[in-house]
């Protein structure tokens, strides 16, 4: 009897513990204000706050002007114009997904990340609206590219995939890869 205590001592700890940590695992930030919600770059910091409250790099904020443009248009009058042409990411540590829209979550969609800056992703195939309407700073519906990608880029790829990704996707030779349009430069 008295090792029946104990067992339910035990057991009601590591369920209230449980639930403690689950309290603070998925404890929700709270929303950013008006000034920080629109992209707008912090002189101090140099970083800017995006509309989801995600902190992100004041460089990764501006488009480059070749490609403000382009993005102006529709996605199908910029598949035209873009249409096989090579594409370099602009920053460190971009992350490649295998499709248009940002789920950061458990199970999220990043195939890779490819670390360094100005390296050759590879041709653009297509240009599309993000799955989830997810606007920039302007309040325009942010656009992803589809891409052929490069040897160099497929070796990024699979040196720097985690360890889910190389268990569901074990090799990403011939893959179409998707990028967002403020973390690329033509």
């Amino acid at each position: 009897m008295n090792s029946d205590k104990k067992l339910y001592l035990y057991t009601g700890l590591a369920i209230v513990g449980a639930i403690i940590a689950y309290a603070i695992i998925t404890k929700k930030k709270p929303l950013p204000d008006s000034s920080e919600g629109a992209g707008i770059p912090d002189p101090e910091t140099n970083v800017a706050v995006t509309t989801t409250g995600e902190v992100i790099d004041v460089e990764q904020v501006i488009i480059p002007a070749t490609l403000t443009e382009i993005l102006k248009k529709t996605s199908a009058q910029a598949t035209v114009a873009l249409i096989n042409k090579p594409v370099y990411t602009k920053l460190d540590n971009v992350k490649v997904r295998y499709e248009p829209y940002v789920n950061n979550g458990f199970f999220n969609n990043i195939m890779s990340t490819i670390t360094n800056k100005g390296t050759l992703l590879g041709n653009v195939k297509q240009v599309v609206d993000d799955s989830g309407k997810l606007t920039n700073p302007d309040g325009r519906v942010y656009k992803w590219f589809k891409i052929k990608p490069a040897k160099i880029t497929l070796d990024v790829m699979n040196r720097n995939k985690d360890f889910l990704t190389h268990v569901f996707l074990p090799d990403s030779t011939g893959k179409q890869i998707y990028v967002r349009e403020d973390t690329l430069k033509l």
